[in-house]
C-alpha cells in the first residue's frame, strides 16, 4: 500500500469513527432521558401514601432501571474506546453513575418504608427475585414466578405452579393479573392482549388461558409427539440427563391426565433406546437381561448412571469431541493460540491454495474446519459461495488460479471402511475442492446419491435467418446421436418460414414416438458470421430445456483467447435448434483443448469453440439426457390407421366372447388386456399416500365424508367390495369423489384411477385395450329425439355395477378403505366394472349389444332401439304412435332385465305411455320429479327438456365478470354452454370469434386481458341471461304431415362461416311448420370470401349428410341454399378447370349432394348470415329469421322467382365510364357528385383530399390521352386544378340555383344570401365581386374565393389555414382566410374551429358546469342527530408526549365528525392516520354520540387503501359507507365547513403552542362547545321565543341515543304536561323550528343555479384535471360510465386512462370538442 493510499484510508477511517460517535452519543442520550424520567416519578410520589398497586409499580420500574444502566454501561464502553476527550467522558459517566444509584438508593428506601408485602427485589420474567405471601411471617427462600410462552407441554407445569405461588394468595386481583401478565410471553401474552387492566380482567384473564390450553387431546398427543420425536441424544453427561428428566416429565404429565400408561415400558424403551449412539445402545443391551422386558424405571437410572459416569470419567470411556470443536475449546491448531483457526491472522493471511494444504496436514475438516470426524460425516453448512461441500474460506476464485489450464489436485482422504460388505467407495475430486463422496452400491436408501457428474452438452449459439431477411439468435445442441436436424415450434413462429407437409414419426428413448407434419428449411450463421449453411428442420414442439451445470464459467478456468460459440454453456434454458449428424461432422474443425481431469473439453468449430464433457457435482438430480433420435422409415397412412384400429377392436371382441352370465343373468366379463398384468410393478405406497390425503379431505369436510361413506358402505353392502383375505399379490388403486350435484340419484360418486403409475412406470390402464362404443353418436341421437311426436327417456339403474368382473382378474382391483382413522385399515378387491377403467365404456356397451343380438329375432324393432337409441346407460326414444312406443318400452325393459339392468326415471311427454310403462314394468314414473332445473323439466344428454311443454331449454347460472379477466376464465365461460345442436350458434359464434382474437394477441392464459378486450367480454356475457328466456319446441314437424322437406343454408364473412337445416314440413290442410333443426359453424381462415362461402357449402353438404344419417330416414325433397353465386358457379362447373383447392372441395360436395340441389338465396333471407356474422344473445329469441327461415318458406308453396333465381358460371366485371369533365369551363356532371360526397366525407384532411383528387383526375386524363399521359409525382398546378375542381363542386351543392343562375349570366333573386358579395363566376368558381375593384391589391385579395359556410370542404381548408397558422386566434385567421377566401359567416366558422381544435384546448382547457344537485334526504328530514354523519381529518397538527425537556413533537390530526341534519358537531382527536387509531376514534363517536343507523359518509381518500379491514369491522354494527369522489370537496360542504370553522379557532387559541395529547383533546372539546352553539338560522326578533336562536346544542341536550320522542307534545298545553312531557315538548319545538326557520334556507342554490357546457356522456374523450401539473401534461381518457345523481344529472364518470380506470367528479373532466367515435 503507497503513502497515498495509507493515507486516504486513515482519513475515510476517522470519518467513519466520528459518525459512530455521534450515533452512541445519541443512544447515550436516550438512556439518560430515561433516568431522569425515572426521577421525576419518584419525585412526583408521596413516600407516606404509596399504595400496594403504586410500590408494585415502583418496584418494576427499577427493576426495569437496572437493565437501563446496564444497557447505558455498554454505550459508554464503546464512546471512551472512540472518544479523544477521555477525561470528559469519565466525569459523564461519574455524574450518570451517581444520579443513577442516588435514584435507586431512594426507590429502595420508599419501598421499606412502606413494608410492601411484595420483596425488594421481585422479577416477574424468571429472575431471582423471591416471592412471599403477606400471610407468612417467616422468610422462605427466594421462589421465582415460572413463565409460559404458549407451548402447550408446558402447560400443566406452568398452571399448577402458578396457581400455588399466586392464585392461592391473598393478593388483589390487580395484583395477580400483573403478575399474570409478566408471566406470559409470545402467543400466550396474546390471548389476554386485549383485556384492560382492572381487577375484573384477571379472573376473565385466567379462564381464557384455561379453556385456550386446558384441552386434554390437545395436551395429550402433544406431549406424545413430544416424546416421540426427541432428537438423537450424543453420548454426554447434559444430553443423557435431559433425556430421563424428558421421559419423567411427559410421563408424569399423561398420567395426570387420566392417561393409563402402565403398560408403555417396553414401547418407550424401544422408541427412545433408538435415539441414543451405537456404542450406548451397546450399553443398554449388555445391561439388559436378554429374556426379560425392562422397565422404563431401569431404563431412566441407565441413564442417569451413564450421564454421572460421563462428568467423571469424559475423556477415559468416551474420547468423543462434537464435530466442529477442538481438543482445546479455543486453540487454534495452526498458531497455538487461544482463537478459532477461522479467525487466525496468520490462516486469514495465506492464499486459498495454502489454506487448503494448511487444512489437511492438521487433518480438518474441509467443510467446517473441525477436527475429530471425515468430510462425508460433517453436517455443518457448506460454503456459501457455490453452495458446495467446503468451507467458504475455501472457496477458490479465479484470481486465485495462477495456472490457467491447470486445477490443483489435493490428496484422497481416506474414511473408515464402512459396515456393509456390498458397498463400493469411490473418491470424486471436484474441481478445486477435492470432497469423498461414498458412492453406495447394491443398498437399499435411496438418498445415497449414485450421480456424481453431469455432462457438458456441445451448444452453440447461432443467428438464423427469417422470412424477412432478419437475423435472429437462437440456442443449438450439436447432437451426433440424430439422424435429423429440428427446430421448436416457439422458435418456427420467429421465423414465419414456409414449411411443407409431410407425415412421419421420430423415435427415441424407450421407443418414444413423436408425429412430425411440417419441415422448412433455415439458413444459420455462425454467431461472428465467418461460417453460414442452409438447413432442413422438423418442426417439434419443443426439444429439451438443459439444466444449470455450473455456478459461473470462472469456475472452469477456460483461457480467454478461446472463442466460444455459446458463452452461456453453462446456463440452463431452451434448446431452440438441434443439428444432427447429417452436418455435425462437418462442422468439426482440427483443434481441440483440454482443461484437466475429469473437465471439459474444448472442441473447434466452424460455429466458434464448443465445451463438452464431465463436470463433477454433488447429489445432482438423478435424471440423464438422451438425444437419441432416430427417424422412422414407416409413414404411417390412413390405411395402416385403420388396420391398427381395427386390430384392437377384434381383440376385444375375442376377450369379450369369453364371457359368461351368472344364475341371475348378469355379464361376468374380463378386463381387455393386451399386455401381462406382471409389467405392473408396486402400487400400495401411491395407493396408501392417496388414501391419506383422503382421509384428511374428510376432517376438513365432514358432510363430504358422510356422502362418500354411504357410498362406500353401499358398495360393501352390496357384495361389490369384498375384504381381501388371501395373501396373494394384488394391484392397489386410488380412488376420489366425482361430485355432480344436479344428479339427483348419485350427486357423488367414487371413482377409481386406474391410470395411477406404479413403480415399473406402468399403470392397468396402459395395459389394456380402449376398444370403441358400439352406440350412435349424441348429436345423431339428439337429432331424431326431435322427429318424433312422442318420446319416453329413461336410464340404467347402476349400470357398471351390475357387470362382474371375473375373479381371475378382480385382484388388479384392490382398494385402501376404512370409514374412521381410529380403524384399522382394510384392503378391498372390487368385484364389478369400475368407474375409470380404460376398457368400462366398451364393456358395458357391448353388453348391451350382446342383449340385442340375443333377442333380434324375438324382439326386432326393441332389439334395433338398444342398438341405436342407447348412450351409454341412458335410453331416448321416440314414435309418431303412443301405443307402439309403449309397447316398445315395454319389450326393451324386459330385454335388460334379463341382465338385471333395471330401467328408472322414465319421462315421456304422453302421459298415457307412462302409464302403460308404470303398469308393466311396476317402475315408478313422475313426469314432475323437482329437479335443478325446475319442475318437469330434466336432463336428456345435457339438453334441459320440458316433457310438460315438450320444449327445449337452455340454463345458464352466470356470474358477475371478474376483474382480472383472463383467457382461460374466457375458454371456461365459453365452455360452459352446452349446444350439440348449433340451436345457439349465433351467440357461440361471438365467443368464438373473440377467443380466436385472444389467441392472436399470444398472451398467457393467467395474463389480464386488455381493457378493451374486456369491456367486450363483459358486454357479451351480460347478455347470456337471454338464453334462459329460449324455448325451442322439440318436435320439428307438423303434426300427421305428409310432406317433410330439409332446407340447409349456408354463408360466411371474414370472421366466420357456418350451415344450418331447417325441416319443411306440410299436412292435409296446407299447414306449413318450418324449423330450426341444427347448425354448425367455424370460425374463419385468412383467406378470401369465395374461399370461404365454398368452405361454408362443404360444411353445409357435410352437416346434410350427417342429418341424413341421423334420422334414417330417406327424405326426397331437399333445398341446399347458398348467396355466393362463384360458390354455386364452381359446384356446377367441371372441375379440371378450377383450381387445387377448390377442386378438393366441389369434388368432395358432389360426392355427398346432388348439383340439381343447390339453388341462390339472397343475403336477407338466409339465415346462416347470423351465423357468419353474430347476434346478440338478447335479441336472438324473438328472431324469426332464425327459427322459421325465411318467411317465403313458411308459405304453401316455395314462389318460382326464389327458385328460379340465376347464377353466371363466370363472373365478368361490368367497366363504367368515368363522366368527370377535366374542362373548367364545363359544368360538373351531376352523376359524379354523389362519388365526391363520399370522399368528403372519408377525408380528415385537406392535403389527403386534394392529393387523391388529383390522381382522380390524372387518371381521367391519362384515359383521354394515352399519347401525352402524366406521370411522376404530382406538379403544384394539378394540385392547383384539382383544388378548384373541389371548390367548384362544394359551391355547386351548396348554391345549385345561384350558381346555375350565373352560369346563364342571370342575375340572383333578392332572396340570396349571396346578394350583398355581388358573386361572379369565372373559371367555373363563384368569386366575390365586392367594392375593391380599383384597388392594388392581389386579384385573389380583391375578388375572393366564396366558400360555404356548412360544407365540409370549407371546414378543412379554415382546418389547414389553422395549422399553417400554428393555430392561430379566430381574428387572426380570419384576416388570413380572407387574403384568398371568402367564408360565408366565417366568423362563426372560424370560431367554431378553433372551438374545436383538441391542441387549442388542451392549451387552455375548460370544465362543465352541472346544475347544483339537490339535498340528500339525510339534509331535510328530521332524524336523530348523528345518525347521518360525514367524518373529515384536519391537519396534521403538532403535539408533545410529555411536559418537561426532553419530549418528543408528534404528528396528529382531527377526525371531524358532522350531523347530516343539525350541522352538530363531534370532534376527536387521533394521534395517526392508522385505521386502527381511526376505528378507535370512531367507538369513541359511537359511545357519546349514538350508532349511526343509516348511510355515513367519509373522506374516501383516508379509508381507500384500508376499505376491507374498515368495512368489515363496520359491518356488524349495521353501518353503511358511502365514499366521495377523489378531488371533490364541493361533495362534502359539510365536514370541509366544520374543518375550516376548527381551524379558523385553533390558529387564534393555539398559535404556536406545543401541546400534549390531554391538552389538545381538552381545546378541542371546548372548540366542539363553540361550534356547537352556533345559530342555524336568523335570530328572530320575536320575544315569545324561550330559544332565540336555533343551535346544534338543541338537538344534542336531553335525547337518549337510541330514540326519538313518541308521542306529539306540540299542540298541548303546558299544565296538563308531566316535567319529562315539557321537556319532550321543547325538545319537538326544536324541531318545528328547523322544519320552519332552517329548512327554507336551504331551498336556494348559491351557485351552479344552471348547467354550463357540455354535459357528460359515455365515450366522451376528456382531459383529466391535475392541480400539480401543466395543462399540456393532463392525462387524456375515454368516459365508460356516467354515474348520474337521483335527478338523472351526471356529476361523477369513470374515465379509462393509461394507468387504469378512475372515478372523477365533473370540477377536475374537461371534455374534448370532438367525438369518442373521432
Amino acid at each position: 500500500m503507497t503513502l497515498e493510499q495509507d493515507s486516504s484510508f486513515s482519513d475515510s477511517t476517522v470519518i467513519m469513527e466520528q459518525d459512530s460517535l455521534k450515533e452512541l452519543i445519541k443512544r447515550r442520550g436516550v438512556e439518560k432521558g430515561k433516568l431522569t424520567l425515572f426521577k421525576k416519578y419518584l419525585s412526583n410520589l408521596d413516600p407516606m401514601s404509596i399504595s400496594a398497586e403504586q410500590c408494585l409499580d415502583l418496584e418494576l420500574r427499577t427493576d426495569k432501571m437496572s437493565k437501563n444502566f446496564m444497557e447505558y454501561e455498554k454505550i459508554q464502553d464503546k464512546i471512551e474506546t472512540i472518544s479523544s476527550e477521555i477525561d470528559k467522558e469519565l466525569a459523564e459517566r461519574e455524574c450518570f453513575e451517581n444520579s443513577y444509584y442516588e435514584s435507586i438508593a431512594k426507590a429502595k428506601n420508599y419501598l421499606n418504608q412502606k413494608n410492601c408485602a411484595l420483596s425488594n427485589s421481585i422479577q416477574v420474567n424468571n429472575a431471582s427475585h423471591p416471592f412471599i405471601p403477606e400471610s407468612d411471617a417467616i422468610k422462605y427462600p427466594d421462589i421465582s414466578l415460572p413463565s409460559f410462552s404458549g407451548n402447550i407441554t408446558q402447560w400443566i407445569e406452568f398452571r399448577d405452579s402458578f396457581d400455588a405461588l399466586v392464585n392461592q394468595t391473598n393478593l388483589k386481583a390487580i395484583q395477580k393479573f400483573k403478575y399474570l401478565r409478566g408471566c406470559l410471553k409470545d402467543s400466550a401474552l396474546e390471548v389476554v392482549s386485549s383485556l384492560e387492566y382492572s381487577e375484573e380482567s384477571y379472573a376473565i384473564a385466567w379462564q381464557l388461558l384455561c379453556e385456550h390450553y386446558n384441552n386434554p387431546k390437545v395436551l395429550v398427543y402433544n406431549h406424545l409427539r413430544a416424546l416421540i420425536n426427541i432428537n438423537n441424544v450424543p453420548t454426554n453427561a447434559n444430553s443423557l440427563r435431559n433425556l430421563a428428566d424428558n421421559i419423567s416429565k411427559h410421563m408424569r404429565t399423561l398420567k395426570s391426565l387420566n392417561i393409563s400408561t402402565e403398560n408403555w415400558d417396553v414401547l418407550i424403551i424401544f422408541l427412545l433406546s433408538s435415539k441414543l449412539e451405537a456404542q450406548m445402545q451397546r450399553k443398554w443391551e449388555e445391561k439388559c437381561n436378554s429374556r426379560e422386558l425392562p422397565n422404563l424405571q431401569e431404563f431412566k437410572s441407565f441413564l442417569r448412571g451413564q450421564a454421572d459416569l460421563q462428568v467423571g470419567l469424559p475423556t477415559l470411556l468416551y474420547n468423543i469431541v462434537p464435530p466442529g470443536s477442538n481438543t482445546r475449546r479455543n486453540q487454534c491448531p495452526n498458531c497455538k493460540e487461544n482463537h478459532y483457526i477461522n479467525q487466525c491472522p496468520r490462516f486469514l493471511a495465506l492464499k486459498t491454495q495454502s489454506r487448503i494444504q494448511t487444512i489437511k496436514k492438521l487433518g480438518l475438516c474441509l467443510n467446517c474446519l473441525g477436527s475429530n470426524h471425515v468430510l462425508p460425516n460433517c453436517k455443518a453448512s457448506h460454503c456459501r459461495t457455490c453452495q458446495r461441500k467446503h468451507h467458504t474460506l475455501l472457496h477458490i476464485t479465479q484470481n486465485d488460479t495462477s495456472q490457467p489450464n491447470t486445477t490443483p489436485r489435493l490428496s484422497t482422504m481416506h474414511t473408515p471402511e464402512p459396515i456393509h460388505t456390498n458397498v463400493e467407495s469411490q473418491s470424486v475430486n471436484l474441481l478445486t475442492n477435492q470432497q469423498i463422496v461414498n458412492t453406495t452400491l447394491g443398498t437399499l436408501d435411496n438418498n445415497i446419491p449414485i450421480q456424481h457428474k453431469t455432462v457438458v452438452l456441445s451448444t452453440a449459439q447461432i443467428t438464423v435467418l427469417d422470412n424477412n431477411n432478419q437475423l435472429h439468435t437462437m440456442r443449438a445442441l450439436l447432437d451426433s446421436g440424430s439422424q435429423s436436424n429440428y427446430i421448436t415450434e416457439s422458435a418456427y413462429r420467429k421465423l414465419n418460414l414456409p414449411t411443407q407437409k409431410l407425415n412421419m414419426e421420430v423415435i427415441g428413448f424407450n421407443e418414444g414416438i413423436t408425429k412430425i407434419n411440417r419441415l422448412c428449411n433455415l439458413t444459420i450463421n455462425s454467431i461472428d458470421n465467418t461460417y453460414s449453411t442452409n438447413l432442413s428442420c422438423f418442426i417439434v414442439p419443443n426439444i429439451c430445456s438443459l439444466q444449470s451445470c455450473l455456478p459461473n464459467a470462472q469456475s472452469l478456468n477456460i483461457p480467454k483467447r478461446f472463442n466460444l460459440a455459446d458463452i452461456s454453456f453453462y446456463k440452463g434454458g431452451e434448446v431452440d435448434i438441434i443439428i444432427g449428424a447429417e452436418l455435425f461432422y462437418n462442422l468439426l474443425c482440427i483443434g481441440q483443448h483440454r482443461l484437466g481431469d475429469g473437465l471439459p473439453i474444448l472442441q473447434r468449430t466452424r460455429l466458434g469453440w464448443v465445451v463438452s464433457g464431465c463436470v463433477p457435482v454433488v447429489n445432482k438430480e438423478q435424471r440423464v439426457r438422451c438425444n437419441f433420435i432416430q427417424n422412422s422409415t414407416n409413414l404411417l397412412s390412413d390405411w395402416d390407421q385403420t388396420e391398427s384400429s381395427h386390430d384392437d377392436i377384434t381383440e376385444c371382441e375375442k376377450v369379450f366372447a369369453t364371457h359368461i352370465r351368472t344364475s341371475d343373468g348378469n355379464f361376468v366379463v374380463k378386463i381387455t388386456l393386451q399386455e401381462p398384468v406382471t409389467n405392473l410393478g408396486a402400487s400400495r405406497p401411491i395407493a396408501y399416500k392417496r388414501f391419506q390425503s383422503l382421509e384428511s379431505k374428510f376432517v376438513k369436510n365432514p358432510v363430504f365424508k358422510d356422502k362418500y361413506v354411504e357410498f362406500m358402505n353401499d358398495f360393501i353392502d352390496a357384495g361389490h367390495m369384498i375384504e381381501k383375505t388371501t395373501t396373494e399379490p394384488c394391484n392397489y388403486l386410488p380412488h376420489h369423489a366425482v361430485l355432480n350435484p344436479q344428479k339427483s340419484t348419485t350427486p357423488l360418486r367414487v371413482v377409481i384411477d386406474a391410470s395411477c403409475k406404479t413403480s415399473t412406470g406402468m399403470s392397468l390402464n396402459d395395459l389394456q385395450h380402449k376398444g370403441t362404443l358400439n352406440q350412435d353418436n349424441l348429436d345423431d341421437i339428439l337429432i331424431r329425439f326431435r322427429k318424433h311426436k312422442y318420446v319416453i327417456c329413461a336410464d340404467i339403474k347402476q349400470m357398471y355395477r351390475n357387470i362382474f368382473i371375473h375373479p381371475t382378474q378382480q385382484h388388479l382391483q384392490c382398494v385402501f378403505w376404512r370409514d374412521s382413522p381410529h380403524k384399522p385399515l382394510k384392503t378391498y378387491q372390487l368385484t364389478t366394472l369400475s368407474f375409470g377403467l380404460k376398457c368400462a365404456p366398451y364393456l358395458a356397451t357391448r353388453c348391451l349389444k350382446q342383449l340385442a343380438d340375443e333377442n333380434r329375432e324375438s324382439f326386432p324393432v326393441a332389439s334395433s332401439v338398444i342398438t341405436s337409441d342407447f348412450y351409454m346407460d341412458d335410453l331416448i326414444h321416440g314414435s309418431d304412435s303412443d301405443l307402439e312406443l309403449a309397447k316398445t318400452a315395454v319389450q326393451i325393459d324386459n330385454i335388460l332385465r334379463s341382465a338385471n339392468f333395471i330401467l328408472r326415471k322414465w319421462k315421456s311427454n304422453s302421459q298415457m305411455v307412462l302409464n302403460k310403462v308404470n303398469n308393466s314394468t311396476h317402475t315408478p314414473t313422475n313426469n314432475n320429479e323437482l329437479t335443478s332445473l325446475g319442475s318437469g323439466t330434466h336432463k336428456v344428454l345435457g339438453l334441459a327438456w320440458s316433457s310438460d311443454n315438450d320444449n327445449i331449454r337452455y340454463k345458464l347460472i352466470t356470474e358477475p365478470v371478474p376483474t382480472n379477466l383472463t383467457k382461460r376464465k374466457v375458454l371456461s365461460t365459453a365452455s360452459a354452454i352446452f349446444d350439440p345442436l348449433g340451436l345457439l350458434g349465433p351467440i357461440i359464434i361471438i365467443a368464438k370469434c373473440f377467443i380466436q382474437r385472444l389467441w392472436k394477441l399470444k398472451i398467457n392464459w393467467d395474463e389480464t386481458l386488455p381493457y378493451e378486450f374486456c369491456h367486450e367480454w363483459q358486454s357479451f356475457y351480460n347478455q347470456l341471461n337471454s338464453i334462459n328466456l329460449i324455448a325451442i319446441p322439440r318436435n320439428v314437424l307438423i303434426s300427421n304431415y305428409i310432406i317433410a322437406e330439409l332446407h340447409g343454408f349456408c354463408d360466411s364473412s371474414l370472421t366466420a362461416y357456418g350451415a344450418a337445416i331447417y325441416v319443411r314440413s306440410i299436412d292435409i290442410d296446407n299447414n306449413v311448420v318450418v324449423r330450426l333443426l341444427c347448425a354448425k359453424s367455424r370460425v374463419a381462415r385468412n383467406e378470401t370470401i369465395p374461399k370461404l362461402e365454398l368452405r361454408a357449402c362443404l360444411l353445409l353438404a357435410t352437416l346434410y349428410n350427417k342429418v341424413n344419417d341421423a334420422l334414417k330416414q330417406e327424405i326426397p325433397k331437399k333445398y341446399l341454399w347458398s348467396d355466393s353465386r362463384v360458390a354455386l358457379a364452381w359446384i356446377n362447373s367441371k372441375s379440371d378447370k378450377l383450381t387445387t383447392f377448390v377442386k378438393n372441395r366441389v369434388t368432395e360436395i358432389n360426392k355427398i349432394t346432388d348439383k340439381k340441389d343447390w339453388y341462390w338465396v339472397c343475403s336477407k333471407d338466409n339465415p346462416a348470415d347470423l351465423l357468419s356474422r353474430g347476434m346478440e344473445a338478447d335479441k336472438l329469441p324473438t328472431c324469426a329469421l332464425w327459427w322459421q327461415g325465411p318467411a317465403w318458406l313458411s308459405q304453401p308453396t316455395i314462389p318460382n322467382d326464389i327458385l328460379s333465381q340465376p347464377y353466371s358460371h363466370d363472373e365478368t366485371l361490368n367497366t363504367t365510364n368515368c363522366n368527370i369533365s377535366t374542362n373548367s369551363t364545363n359544368s360538373v356532371n351531376t352523376s359524379i357528385i354523389s362519388i365526391i360526397e363520399k370522399l368528403f366525407e372519408r377525408s380528415s384532411k385537406l392535403k389527403k383530399l386534394n392529393r387523391c383528387f388529383a390522381y382522380v383526375l390524372r387518371y381521367i386524363h391519362n384515359c383521354k390521352n394515352p399519347k401525352n399521359k402524366q406521370v411522376n409525382s404530382l406538379t403544384a398546378q394539378e394540385l392547383n386544378n384539382s383544388l378548384m375542381k373541389l371548390i367548384e363542386i362544394a359551391q355547386i351543392q351548396s348554391y345549385p340555383t345561384d350558381y346555375k343562375l350565373l352560369s346563364n349570366n342571370k342575375p340572383l333573386p333578392r332572396s340570396s344570401n349571396l346578394l350583398s358579395l355581388n358573386p361572379f363566376l369565372t373559371n367555373g368558381i363563384m368569386r366575390v365581386g365586392g367594392r375593391l375593384g380599383q384597388s392594388n391589391f392581389s386579384y385573389d385579395k380583391k375578388h375572393p374565393i366564396i366558400l360555404p359556410r356548412h360544407h365540409r370542404l370549407t371546414e378543412l381548408i379554415v382546418v389547414d389555414f389553422h395549422k399553417r397558422l400554428l393555430h392561430a386566434g379566430p381574428q387572426l385567421l380570419l384576416s388570413s382566410l380572407r387574403e384568398q377566401y371568402w367564408p360565408v359567416h366565417g366568423k362563426q366558422l372560424v370560431n367554431k374551429v378553433v372551438h374545436k381544435c383538441v391542441t387549442c384546448f388542451r392549451a387552455k382547457p375548460k370544465i362543465t358546469t352541472p346544475i347544483m344537485g339537490n339535498l340528500p334526504p339525510s339534509r331535510v328530514n328530521p332524524t336523530l342527530p348523528f345518525v347521518s354523519t360525514s367524518v373529515d381529518y384536519a391537519g396534521p397538527f403538532n403535539i408533545r408526549d410529555r411536559r418537561g425537556r426532553g419530549y418528543k413533537a408528534s404528528k396528529c390530526y382531527i377526525a371531524v365528525f358532522v350531523c347530516s341534519t343539525t350541522k352538530a358537531v363531534h370532534l376527536e382527536l387521533v394521534s395517526s392516520l392508522e385505521t386502527n387509531n381511526f376505528l378507535a376514534a370512531f367507538k369513541r363517536f359511537i359511545s357519546r354520540r349514538g350508532k349511526p343507523k343509516g348511510n355515513l359518509k367519509n373522506l374516501y381518500n383516508f379509508l381507500s387503501d384500508n376499505l376491507d379491514e374498515f368495512t368489515t369491522s363496520c359491518a356488524s354494527e349495521g353501518i353503511t359507507w358511502k365514499y366521495l369522489s377523489v378531488y371533490t370537496p364541493h361533495m362534502g360542504g359539510l365536514h370541509e365547513a366544520a374543518v375550516k370553522s376548527c381551524k379558523y379557532h385553533l390558529k387564534r387559541v393555539l398559535g404556536n403552542s406545543l401541546l400534549t395529547f390531554e391538552e389538545f383533546s381538552t381545546v378541542l372539546t371546548q372548540v366542539e362547545s363553540i361550534l356547537n352553539s352556533r345559530p342555524l338560522c336568523p335570530i328572530t326578533n320575536s320575544a315569545n321565543d324561550e330559544v332565540f336562536c336555533l343551535t346544534p346544542a338543541h338537538f344534542l341536550i336531553g335525547r337518549t341515543p337510541i330514540s326519538i320522542p313518541d308521542y306529539d307534545y306540540t299542540d298541548v298545553q303546558m299544565d296538563r304536561l308531566t316535567h319529562y312531557q315539557q321537556l319532550q315538548q321543547l325538545y319537538q319545538s326544536f324541531w318545528q323550528r328547523w322544519s320552519r326557520d332552517y329548512i327554507g334556507l336551504l331551498q336556494t342554490r348559491t351557485k351552479w343555479r344552471s348547467s354550463k357546457g357540455e354535459s357528460l356522456r359515455d365515450d366522451t374523450i376528456v382531459l383529466v384535471k391535475e392541480d400539480r401539473l401543466p395543462p399540456n401534461q393532463w392525462k387524456l381518457g375515454r368516459i365508460i360510465k356516467c354515474c348520474k345523481g337521483k335527478d338523472g344529472v351526471t356529476r361523477v364518470a369513470e374515465i379509462h386512462t393509461s394507468s387504469g380506470v378512475i372515478k372523477r367528479a365533473f370540477n377536475n373532466i374537461c371534455p374534448l370538442p370532438i367525438n369518442g367515435s373521432e
